[in-house]
């Protein structure tokens, strides 16, 4: 047992030390993600702790509709409480005022958009290759 935690120790302090240890914060698998998809996104960003409702009203059932034909589960979680990550896009065709929205849970991506909060803005799915 004793030989065992300290060969447990003598690993973690090598990866430790040699930094081999991925960053999994949500911030930084988000930017990682956005970026592969094409988007550039400012430095600043917010965050936000929400609550996905149990039972979907219209506005609910559109968005989880968008999130499914973009491939994320993210109807799957209603009731929970998730993460939700804003990026401002840096450039997105529209010029400024563009955003990213992700949502994250279980330590993974779950849903998102692309979106301008103007009054005659829009939202659409995360790929930038459409434009």
């Amino acid at each position: 047992m004793r030989k065992l935690l300290s060969l447990l120790l003598l690993a973690g302090v090598f990866l430790f030390a040699a930094g081999t240890l991925p960053d999994t914060s949500a911030e930084t698998v988000c930017r990682a993600f956005l970026k592969d998809r094409g988007w550039q996104t400012a430095e600043s960003f917010s965050e936000a702790v929400i609550h996905l409702p149990e039972t979907a009203d219209a506005t609910w059932k559109a968005y989880f509709s968008l999130q499914t034909e973009n491939g994320f589960p993210m109807e799957a979680y209603v009731g929970r409480k998730i993460r939700h990550l804003s990026f401002r896009i840096e450039n997105h065709p529209w010029g400024e005022g563009v955003y990213a929205n992700l949502y994250w849970c279980d330590g993974k991506i779950i849903g998102g958009d692309i979106m301008s909060p103007a009054l005659d803005g829009f939202m659409h799915g995360l790929d930038s290759s459409n434009f």
